[in-house]
This record gives C-alpha cells, structure tokens and sequence, in this order.
C-alpha cells in the first residue's frame, strides 16, 4: 500500500512488524520487526495446561522480546 501511495520506507514512513514471518525475507526494505520468544511461550502455556486442574493458579509468565531493527526504520526526527 506504501508503495501504491509513493511512501518511501524509512525515509517517510517507519514500519515496524511483530514476529518474523518467511515472506518477509522478500519484501524490499527489510522489515524492522519485534521478535517473540514463540517457542518458550508455547512451552508455558503446554505446561500451564496439562497441570492439574485443581492445582492453583500459577505466578504469571513474562517472556521478553527482541527488537530486530532493519531498514524498514529511521531515527526519529525533532
């Protein structure tokens, strides 16, 4: 749509994305994106689920993210 419109990434537009799905590898520019620990929170939630029913609630899990920054990004202007 950016470039339907003539928006320049980064130069008029950041954009940045969560997760990194396989196509993105073709998009021109790289896409900046915000990489979640996918594989850990599934391993969470498989445990949280097969506790046992009547088990307590357990402590929340917090599962920190990367910034992976490409060139779909600039420096914020003043």
């Amino acid at each position: 749509l950016a470039r339907r419109l003539d928006i320049r990434l980064p130069q008029d537009l950041s954009l940045v994305a969560y997760d990194e799905p396989s196509y993105f590898s073709l998009i021109e520019p790289a896409m900046t994106t915000i990489r979640q620990p996918l594989r850990e929170m599934a391993e969470n939630a498989l445990q949280i689920l097969l506790r046992e029913p009547t088990a307590p609630p357990g402590n929340v899990v917090r599962h920190a993210p990367t910034l992976v920054i490409q060139a779909s990004t600039a420096p914020a202007r003043p």
